[in-house]
Formats: structure tokens, sequence, C-alpha cells
């Protein structure tokens, strides 16, 4: 293997979610990013996405998924680590949010242009006369 091909490598792996090497991926399933997938720690088997598996390995309940109780302390610790970093550089290259018009600056509008003439309501009702 070339030096370039273990960089490429490196490289696709801190975009891919880090949780994912501590599952075994069955199979992809029809719709979404959903996958059959087998805890590496339990050797139990879950149908989902990433957020299952995060789920499960980090121990997140009320998500529908079992927690792993056979992830120790030492390696919850880690994965959490690793699912933290993993998250900050994913919103590093997140698109930057542009503000949206708020219903207030639609509302002003509407409402001066309502108080220099009529109404559009008015305007139909003259309309239908």
């Amino acid at each position: 293997m070339s030096t370039d091909s273990v960089e490429e490598d490196s490289n696709s792996n801190n975009s891919r979610p880090p949780l994912w090497k501590f599952v075994t991926v069955e199979g992809k399933i029809s719709g979404g990013g959903n996958v059959r997938f087998t805890c590496n720690y339990c050797n139990k088997s879950f149908t989902g996405s990433y957020f299952r598996v995060k789920s499960h390995l980090l121990k997140i309940g009320g998500t529908g998924v079992a927690k792993c109780l056979k992830v120790s302390s030492n390696d919850l610790v880690m994965m959490q680590r690793e699912q933290g970093e993993f998250e900050t550089r994913a919103a590093k290259v997140l698109p930057k949010q542009v503000p949206l018009l708020t219903s207030n600056s639609r509302t002003n509008s509407f409402s001066s242009s309502a108080s220099t003439g009529p109404s559009m309501g008015t305007r139909l009702m003259i309309i239908s006369h």
C-alpha cells in the first residue's frame, strides 16, 4: 500500500462517524441510512441508522434502543471523546446559517403599506360588488 492511499484512508476515516468501527454492518436496508448491525461488544443485532449505533454504545437512554451493558467505563469515555471530536469537526464544515425573514419583518412591511391605503380585504370587497 502506498503512502498516498494510507493518507486517503485516514482522511476518509475523519469524515466517517467514529462509532461505526465498534459494530459490524451486516447489510443495508431499504430506506434512508438504515442498516442491520451487530454490536462488537455484546453481539446484539439491531436495525437502524448511526443514531441507534451511538445511542447503544454511548448508553443514551430514551432512544428506543437498549444500552450496551458490555461497554466498560474506560471504553465509554474513549467513545464519548471520539464522538465529541467528530461532532466538533463536522460542525466546522457545515455551511454558515443565513438569517431568514422573520414573521415580524413581514408583518411590519404589511402594516406599513396597510396604513397608507386600504387593506387587501377592503379591496377584495370593493371588487366583489
